[in-house]
């Protein structure tokens, strides 16, 4: 047998052994189940809506005018205006003008040491003042009574913090196979979140709904101040100190618009993956490297197969393309076309571009720009060295409260 061909054995049992996580992942992340109408003298959970937007000024009033559509709870929105120099805020008081519901904070000045998201978070999170806090973006549809499910899906698994990923609208074919193989990433995450793992965290930027006591005790976003990645360490310091994180899909009852092409999406990832990486170039080496092996020896077996009739060729392709059927029901989980999701397998290498865009973006700028604003790598790195040192370790299972 030559090494060719054992290098083609090994890669359909790494396939195939991915194949079975995904499938396990998938019946570990539910969809989020319904709820009846509330009668007319309950009493509605009580939730603050914070959505930090900075020249939002085209889709703002869409998700604005959505959001106070929410049926069955006692809602205000806080909408901090950070810096916009468009028609964002003008849009946002006039509604506010017409519902109550709706605050409009405007941020002039970027304190010095935050990112301006994660100022504006903070800023709205101290300005809330109901029950259970939600963290948004300004791009984002929500369809009447997803606030009122996903709060009585917390209470009924007696969790904390519950995160959604969206459905994304409007991509081309490619943009949406990229982005289901994006997706079978992050449903590995959505499904140990679930499995109380005590390495199970997880923050989605899209929906990220947590207690307002919890939040304030963990020292809310003054703790992120340089995270780019602030939605995924929310949940991060959220599990660090015991708390409960739940996932669960939504389908088109939570829509965003997001890297419509397929250059779009290593664009939309270019300031967050290398911050992933802990800004540590070997290991975004390292893990580019493996989804690149990962993703070309199926390949290299097809036309090793096709050429010279291998028959480890032929399984290495085979056992990959048989992905497909995971892929299939990821498909209606994550409201993506059927066809394109089952061909995010051959869209992984999506993924180390993005990451090695990211990576060598930041390498060459010597930071990021994000909002206008220019933040140095140097300081990019020492406050997240500084944010993991300060970390409780993880959590045993027992220091989780159960159901």
């Amino acid at each position: 047998m030559s090494a060719l061909d054992t290098l083609f054995q090994a890669s359909a049992v790494i396939s195939a052994v991915g194949i079975a996580k995904i499938a396990f992942d998938l019946l570990c992340v539910p969809k989020l189940p319904g709820v009846g109408a509330l009668a007319p003298d309950a009493p509605r959970p009580r939730i603050s809506v914070v959505i930090p937007v900075r020249n939002e000024g085209e889709r703002i009033r869409g998700t604005l005018t959505r959001l106070l559509e929410q049926q069955d709870v006692e809602l205000e929105l806080i909408l901090v205006d950070d810096r916009s120099v468009d028609d964002t805020g003008a849009i946002a008081r006039e509604l506010s003008a017409r519902d109550p519901r709706l605050r409009v904070v405007r941020v002039d000045q970027l304190p010095a040491g935050w990112l301006g998201k994660v100022h504006a978070c903070e800023v709205g999170g101290r300005a809330a003042r109901h029950e259970w806090l939600l963290f948004t973006d300004g791009d984002i549809w929500m369809e009447p009574r997803l606030l009122i499910r996903a709060i009585r899906h917390l209470e009924a698994e007696r969790a904390d913090h519950l995160v959604i990923p969206p459905a994304i609208t409007g991509q081309s074919f490619a943009a949406a196979a990229a982005t289901a193989a994006f997706g079978s990433l992050i449903l590995h995450e959505l499904a140990r979140a679930n499995r109380d793992s005590p390495r199970g965290s997880l923050g989605i930027g899209a929906f990220n709904l947590v207690r307002r006591s919890d939040w304030e005790a963990i020292g809310g976003h003054s703790r992120l101040k340089l995270a780019i990645v602030d939605d995924m360490l929310l949940g991060l310091l959220l599990r660090r100190a015991g708390k409960r994180t739940r996932s669960a899909f939504a389908r088109h009852s939570l829509e965003a618009d997001w890297a419509r092409t397929l250059s779009g999406v290593p664009r939309a990832l270019e300031k967050n993956f290398f911050a992933q990486m802990q800004y540590s170039v070997p290991l975004a080496l390292f893990v580019s490297c493996v989804i690149l092996i990962v993703w070309l020896l199926p390949i290299m077996g097809l036309v090793t197969a096709v050429l010279t009739g291998s028959s480890a060729g032929w399984l290495a392709f085979g056992v990959y393309a048989l992905s497909l059927v995971p892929a299939s029901i990821a498909a209606r989980r994550f409201q993506t076309t059927r066809l394109a999701s089952m061909l995010g397998p051959l869209f992984l290498v999506v993924v180390p571009w993005a990451i090695l865009r990211s990576m060598s973006t930041t390498l060459r700028q010597g930071g990021v720009r994000w909002r206008d604003t220019f933040h140095p790598l140097s300081e990019l790195r020492a406050a997240e060295n500084e944010l993991r040192r300060s970390l409780p370790r993880y959590c045993s299972q027992s220091r989780v409260s159960k159901p």
